[in-house]
């Protein structure tokens, strides 16, 4: 809870202030082991091999407390400082009329103050997570949206544009994050993309074989009402719906496999 209640200036000092340990780590071991030898009341012992050792964790916990400070920002930022964006305002009734652009408009003036405060070394890491974040977000919205978005394959262009918006955001005409970054980043969403402009019955089928790959059972016959070809919100639900469950049922096979591979190595 104390990260939410935390502002960016005072993370940001927080990561900086890790990064200093970390790169004066050298030069203060250095300094230490000088001054004891010029202390008459020092042993040799103290500052022979055992000052080093006492020195061995600290850079490594300097790395790990920068990168979980990093994530902090990042998910604090697009979670819930601009939730009321994201979540309560992208894509809320007609995707049309509320797509991305007051989302990228507050999340460019936060990358601008991330960039003038924390240090240039750190700075493509917290950036990175921040741009990971606005991705998982983007994703949540499409897939779990709740009853207030649906989507119809009529939209998948404008999700597209959307996105690639939000790469752009990123890229910043090649004075951002590198391109082939914000590509490896943002393969999940790519993935995803696609099916929103695959027609319904596709998608189910899709589902079949995807079921059929995991369980080794095709998709429940009673199902078929998934078909339905009636108009409006209840075809653009089902669209969303088939969307999700694809969506989902891919993601679970990837982690099936990781801890498949995970568990053979013991």
């Amino acid at each position: 809870m104390e990260i939410i209640h935390l502002g960016h200036h005072q993370l940001c000092v927080r990561i900086n202030t890790l990064h200093c340990i970390q790169s004066e780590m050298d030069v203060l071991e250095k300094r230490i082991i000088t001054h004891l030898r010029n202390c008459e009341s020092a042993h040799e012992e103290e500052f022979s091999n055992g000052l080093s050792k006492k020195f061995k964790l600290t850079p490594a916990a300097c790395v790990e407390g920068v990168q979980q400070l990093s994530e902090a920002v990042a998910y604090k930022i697009v979670f819930h400082d601009l939730s009321h964006v994201l979540w309560d305002g992208l894509y809320v009734g007609e995707p049309s009329s509320s797509r991305i652009d007051s989302l990228l408009r507050e999340l460019e003036q936060n990358l601008l103050i991330i960039s003038e405060t924390v240090h240039e070394r750190v700075r493509t890491r917290i950036i990175t997570d921040i741009m990971k974040a606005s991705c998982d977000g983007f994703l949540l919205v499409l897939l779990a949206g709740g009853p207030s978005r649906a989507f119809s394959r009529q939209d998948s262009q404008i999700i597209e544009d959307d996105f690639k918006a939000l790469k752009d955001l990123f890229w910043a005409n090649g004075d951002g994050l590198p391109a082939d970054l914000i590509d490896k980043f943002s393969a999940t969403v790519r993935g995803v993309l696609p099916l929103f402009r695959t027609d319904t019955e596709s998608l189910i089928e899709q589902f079949r074989h995807v079921t059929l790959e995991t369980y080794g059972c095709p998709l429940d016959p009673g199902s078929h009402y998934l078909q339905h070809q009636g108009s409006g919100i209840l075809q653009s639900q089902t669209h969303s719906c088939a969307c999700y469950v694809i969506a989902m049922t891919r993601q679970l096979q990837s982690s099936l496999k990781r801890h498949t591979i995970y568990l053979k190595s013991f």
